[in-house]
């Protein structure tokens, strides 16, 4: 389905838009189908992603990598895909088995 638009008429008030029941319903449709899109229909992956911190898999069945681990003292330290990190200086996120990356912490 592609995204529906409400038709707000061309000024306000001149009833040439679409009721508020049509516009409803078409807002109903646009959150299924991004919920479909990215979920089960109900519940969006990116909820499950939030409450268990495991960013490697947005369909309702993350992996069972801890949300945080030790941080890493090489690019190449033990790690699982979706564990991160951090200290004073950087952010750390394991993008595979054993592969760090990391980003500078800045001030701003």
């Amino acid at each position: 389905m592609t995204k529906q638009v409400i038709g707000l008429g061309t000024i306000a008030n001149d009833h040439t838009g679409d009721s508020l029941r049509v516009a409803g319903t078409k807002i109903n449709a646009n959150f299924t189908e991004i919920y479909t899109a990215i979920g089960n229909g109900t519940l969006p992956a990116l909820a499950t992603v939030a409450k268990t911190g495991n960013y490697t898999d947005l369909t309702n069945k993350p992996a069972t990598a801890p949300a945080l681990a030790s941080v890493p003292v090489s690019a190449t330290a033990t790690g699982t895909i979706g564990q991160i990190s951090f200290d004073a200086s950087y952010l750390y996120v394991c993008v595979a088995t054993n592969v760090w990356k990391r980003v500078a912490i800045t001030s701003w």
